[in-house]
């Protein structure tokens, strides 16, 4: 949908990273969405993107640490048991 992650939501909020659990990979999100989206940070998905700089084809975790000051996305490997990770952020600083 184009008209999600509205630009008013994004500049009050100023987001590090997006997270997106869907599922249509070729609906969701819509380019619009997806751009203003990638304006302000990394984007992440559950379902494998067709979509250019998203990343995803994994499960997403966050890793909040213990004093919630900073926290590091990990994309481990849905394909087997042993979960190994595919991809992590450096870490970022809680806002």
């Amino acid at each position: 949908c184009d008209d999600s992650m509205h630009a008013d939501v994004l500049l009050a909020t100023h987001p590090q990273v997006f997270v997106v659990p869907a599922w249509e990979k070729d609906a969701h999100p819509g380019n619009d969405a997806l751009s203003r989206m990638k304006s302000y940070g990394e984007v992440f998905m559950a379902a494998p993107a067709t979509k250019e700089g998203v990343e995803s084809n994994g499960h997403v975790v966050v890793r909040v640490y213990e004093d919630g000051s900073e926290f590091q996305i990990f994309v481990l490997n849905d394909r087997s048991t042993d979960y190994e990770v595919i991809h992590k952020t450096d870490k970022y600083t809680s806002k």
